[in-house]
């Protein structure tokens, strides 16, 4: 649990669950399986926090809900060479859980690859789900 301090003094808890790098479940195509321990409550939102290790300049790694729609892409900028990326969160699509599951592929993109390539253990180090508060927004005309 993670406890992240708000403005006007209230605390946020953001829950995640956590694979260490030895055991980060990425199979040979790049399909990251986690174990999703609830369905997000209707306030909630669902993303993982990606760990990127050091990738070399101008490398992208896009992360997809298993029908190849694209859920977000990591593109780190300012990186010196050998030094790590760091954290990045990308929303989890709702087609990417299942009942117990959340199923995401990852894909590295290298500057002048012709195609897309599996991400090392390496590259990505960690993957978390996390659970982040959102607000319901008003209906149109209704404030």
């Amino acid at each position: 649990m993670h406890i992240i301090p708000r403005v006007g003094g209230t605390l946020l808890m953001i829950g995640s669950v956590t694979c260490g790098a030895a055991d980060l479940p990425i199979d040979s195509r790049g399909k990251l399986t986690l174990p999703l321990p609830r369905q997000p409550a209707e306030n909630e939102m669902l993303v993982i926090k990606i760990w990127v290790g050091a990738i070399s300049r101008g490398t992208k790694i896009v992360v997809r809900a298993t029908d190849q729609e694209i859920a977000g892409t990591i593109v780190p900028f300012g990186i010196r060479p050998g030094q790590k990326a760091g954290m990045h969160i990308i929303p989890v699509p709702a087609k990417a859980v299942g009942d117990k599951t959340v199923s995401l592929r990852l894909e590295i993109l290298e500057r002048g690859a012709r195609a897309p390539r599996v991400p090392t253990r390496l590259e990505i180090e960690d993957a978390k789900l996390a659970f982040i508060p959102v607000s319901q927004r008003p209906a149109k005309g209704k404030l």
